[in-house]
C-alpha cells in the first residue's frame, strides 16, 4: 500500500480512499490491475485524469500534515469485499485482484464509476484476473485496513 499512501499525500487527503487504492494498485508493477488496464491500452495517467475530473478540488499536499495516513470507511469496505472474495474463492490471501473486485461493488465512489468507464465490472474481472487461480499475493495485507500493521 506503499503508492496508495504515495497518492494520499501527492492528493492532499486525510485518508486513504478508495481513488488512492486504485491509482496505486495501477501502477505496481506486474499486478493484475495493471495488466487490466494495459490490455486496455489505459494508462495511469488516464486513470488519474479521470479520477480527477470526478473529484472535488483538494487542499495542497503541503496544507496535510505528512506521514502515514488511515483508511477511510470506504477504503475499509473495499478491503472487507476483497477478504470476503478472497475467501470465497478458497484463496488463502487477498490479491490485487480481490482489491479491484472490491473497488468495483462500491459502484457509488469515484473509483469504480472511473473502472466502469473504462469498461470494468466484476463479472469481467472475475473472467479475465481471477479464473486463473490465486494471482500475486498482497504482502501484509490486512483487511481491516491496517496493512497487517497492529491496531
Amino acid at each position: 500500500f506503499g503508492a496508495a499512501q504515495d497518492e494520499v499525500q501527492r492528493d492532499g487527503a486525510a485518508e486513504i480512499e478508495p481513488r488512492h487504492l486504485l491509482l496505486g494498485l495501477a501502477q505496481e508493477p506486474g499486478s493484475k490491475v495493471a495488466w487490466l488496464l494495459e490490455s486496455r491500452g489505459v494508462s495511469v495517467q488516464r486513470v488519474r485524469d479521470d479520477l480527477r475530473a470526478l473529484m472535488p478540488t483538494r487542499p495542497s499536499a503541503d496544507d496535510v500534515a505528512a506521514g502515514e495516513k488511515p483508511f477511510s470507511e470506504a477504503a475499509k469496505r473495499v478491503n472487507k469485499v476483497a477478504y470476503d472474495e478472497a475467501r470465497r474463492l478458497e484463496h488463502g490471501y487477498i490479491s490485487s485482484g480481490h482489491l479491484l473486485l472490491g473497488l468495483l461493488a462500491n459502484r457509488d465512489d469515484v473509483a469504480a464509476r472511473v473502472l466502469r468507464g473504462l469498461g470494468l465490472d466484476e463479472d469481467g474481472v472475475r473472467r479475465e484476473a481471477m479464473d486463473g487461480g490465486p494471482i500475486e499475493p498482497m504482502e501484509g495485507h490486512d483487511p481491516r485496513g491496517s496493512c497487517g500493521r497492529p491496531h
